[in-house]
């Protein structure tokens, strides 16, 4: 983490919590990262968007691929525990890709739209990059990282987990703020049998809910870039993610940059 401080804040940067306007550490619904700084598109997960029309009740109004969203969701491209810096844009569109849906199966995937709330309000420099190397995808990584904004510990499931070290010693007791979680590849596309894709892949960095829609970055590589999306996991077994080799032509569709 030493040797690679630069690039690691340089990522950290473009992460945010999206959240409902006015949001916080206890009042988010996921993660997105800057993926084209110079047209405001960050990426996250489709059903991050869902939740937030379904659960929050954020209006949404469809036209085609596209989700008009007036009011109500933002990203915040602080969130750090140690500070009470905000870095707060508001998102006024989602653009849903091909085969967009929740989990397995689908392209849990969407690009948002952001403006800045106060004019002259500029985004992160710099966005994170995307790559479509097969050697990604099958786990021709020494380590993998994500960055996102974990919530609260389950504290069910996995019997072999120590809940009161995860939650007082690694995390202490602080959650909705943005983390780095090491990691290593786990499990080979297609791993899932509702995976009919065969587009999602396993990972073991420490996720909760609100993590959702963390890239995972081959962080040992000199860019940085994200090869994976997280969108589930279950304790003790495994992490998942979609890999974005599986998934770049939908991407760039899009006009998101993939290499």
């Amino acid at each position: 983490m030493a040797a690679r401080r630069e690039d690691i804040q340089r990522v950290a940067g473009c992460v945010g919590r999206v959240q409902p306007t006015h949001g916080n550490a206890s009042n988010f619904i996921g993660t997105a990262t800057i993926v084209d700084a110079a047209r405001g598109l960050a990426l996250t997960n489709y059903h991050v968007v869902d939740d937030a029309r379904r659960k929050w009740l954020i209006p949404m109004t469809a036209n085609g691929n596209r989700l008009s969203i007036p009011a109500g969701l933002e990203v915040d491209f602080a969130g750090e525990a140690a500070t009470l810096d905000q870095r707060r844009f508001k998102v006024v569109e989602a653009i849903l890709p091909d085969g967009f849906g929740r989990g397995f199966g689908s392209v849990d995937a969407a690009l948002l739209r952001l403006e800045p709330i106060t004019a002259g309000d500029r985004l992160p420099a710099g966005q994170v990059h995307l790559d479509a190397r097969a050697a990604f995808a099958n786990g021709g990584v020494p380590s993998l990282a994500v960055i996102g904004f974990p919530g609260p510990a389950p504290m069910s499931g996995g019997t072999d987990v120590d809940w009161n070290f995860v939650t007082n010693a690694l995390f202490g007791n602080l959650f909705g703020f943005k983390r780095l979680a090491p990691g290593k590849f786990r499990r080979s596309l297609g791993f899932d049998e509702h995976d009919t894709l065969g587009s999602v892949f396993g990972h073991d960095a420490t996720t909760f809910g609100g993590a959702s829609g963390s890239f995972v970055l081959a962080w040992t590589d000199q860019e940085m870039p994200g090869f994976g999306i997280h969108f589930a996991g279950v304790t003790s077994d495994t992490n998942s993610a979609i890999a974005v080799a599986k998934i770049a032509d939908v991407l760039r569709k899009l006009e998101v940059s993939v290499a």
